[in-house]
């Protein structure tokens, strides 16, 4: 009898141990980032609605975070109020892809928000006071400026790449839409092209490749995109930031065409709202705000 109560102790200490050795596993794999299946955690890209601008807020899966451009002006607190309300109170990364007031509008107030480690931006500079104000806001930040060109890298990690694909570096750019930081965010299987607002001949001279997810450039104006950019990139999903009955008729009807012949999803903030992009090493979803 004494025997079976010793072997029954036994086994049920066994049990007990894996147990207990199978949840300290588990919780070391989330603190790692890594799922039984071997999924790692999600980047998360936010294209934040900023009516007739661009911005986008990104979550990476290192835990920094980048803007990318911050709207007009008017647009300020919707920026703002959504980085706060995911509970961030420093950027680790701001782009300002160029000098324009629909991208910057917004930067001075960012700066004022939040703490700023690095920024980068075209080096096409601006007269406007929209751009001065932006400038200010860097030097009263305590940081200096970067003008990175294609080849750079912002994030340079397994796995996850956050490479400038243009300006180039030997070029001089007559517009500032053309200056544009054009940067290609890759983690695992899964690419995003932020355009800026480059017209498609100046994208035709990147060492562009196929990619998942397309932000649209300049707002869907057809200058931005044509068939032999989308035969290069291949877009799966394209994202288009730009305000209901906006008064450059953004996104033109030649671009829609060309998206929907090459059998892309297309979201539109305009329809939409602020549109977020998760991805992780094996699948990629979207969630809509309306």
């Amino acid at each position: 009898m004494k025997r079976k109560v010793v072997a029954i102790l036994i086994v049920v200490l066994i049990i007990l141990f894996a147990f207990c050795l199978r949840q300290c596993c588990f919780k070391s794999a989330e603190e790692s980032g890594e799922t039984d299946n071997g999924n790692s955690k999600q980047i998360k890209v936010h294209f934040i609605d900023v009516g007739q601008g661009d911005s986008c807020f990104i979550e990476l899966p290192n835990g920094k975070v980048m803007l990318i451009d911050s709207g007009d002006s008017k647009h300020a607190e919707t920026v703002t109020n959504y980085i706060a309300s995911l509970g961030y109170n420093t950027i680790d990364f701001v782009v300002a892809t160029h000098a324009d007031a629909d991208h910057i509008g917004a930067m001075a107030d960012v700066f004022e928000d939040f703490e700023i480690k690095n920024c980068y931006t075209s080096s096409v500079k601006s007269n406007t006071r929209t751009y001065k104000n932006f400038v200010k806001a860097v030097n009263d930040e305590g940081i200096k400026l970067k003008y990175p060109h294609s080849n750079d890298y912002i994030v340079n990690e397994k796995n996850l790449d956050v490479e400038v694909m243009g300006p180039l570096a030997n070029k001089t750019y007559s517009n500032t839409n053309d200056s544009s930081v054009v940067l290609q965010v890759s983690y695992y299987k899964t690419d995003y092209l932020f355009t800026g607002d480059s017209e498609y001949n100046t994208l035709l001279e990147y060492n562009l490749e196929p990619i998942e997810v397309l932000k649209v450039s300049h707002h869907g104006s057809k200058t931005g995109t044509n068939k032999k950019l989308l035969n290069i990139l291949m877009p799966k999903y394209a994202i288009i930031s730009a305000a209901q009955r906006n008064r450059y008729h953004h996104p033109h009807i030649q671009v829609m065409n060309l998206l929907e012949n090459a059998g892309v999803k297309i979201y539109k903030t305009s329809e939409s709202g602020t549109i977020t992009a998760l991805s992780d090493a094996t699948h990629l979803e979207f969630v809509t705000e309306k």
